[in-house]
């Protein structure tokens, strides 16, 4: 397969990701994963350096979905407000030693 970068661009309700998407080369080699804050900046934020109409999406993520990318040695707490990720073994020396037991 062809190989690919991940860059995180953490904060800013996801605007500074998206802005970085949205000025990138329109060549399909850009991509952006967003979750549900996505939708509200609109009315979180004053002006936002994008319109979301310059945004195409290929595809809609359901949870189902995302619990596909989990790792074994992490842990999914949901509950009705929020969706929570963790590692397994908070201890950095019993994550160390369980990871080479898995």
């Amino acid at each position: 397969g062809q190989q690919f970068v991940v860059e995180n661009r953490p904060g800013g309700g996801q605007v500074i990701a998206t802005n970085e998407v949205v000025h990138a080369p329109a060549d399909g080699y850009t991509l952006v994963i967003m979750s549900h804050v996505f939708t509200m900046n609109p009315w979180l934020f004053k002006s936002l350096p994008y319109e979301i109409s310059d945004l195409t999406p290929i595809t809609r993520m359901t949870l189902e979905q995302a619990i596909a990318y989990i790792n074994d040695d992490e842990l999914v707490e949901v509950t009705p407000n929020a969706i929570r990720l963790r590692k397994r073994y908070l201890d950095p020396h019993e994550r160390k030693r369980m990871s080479k037991a898995l």
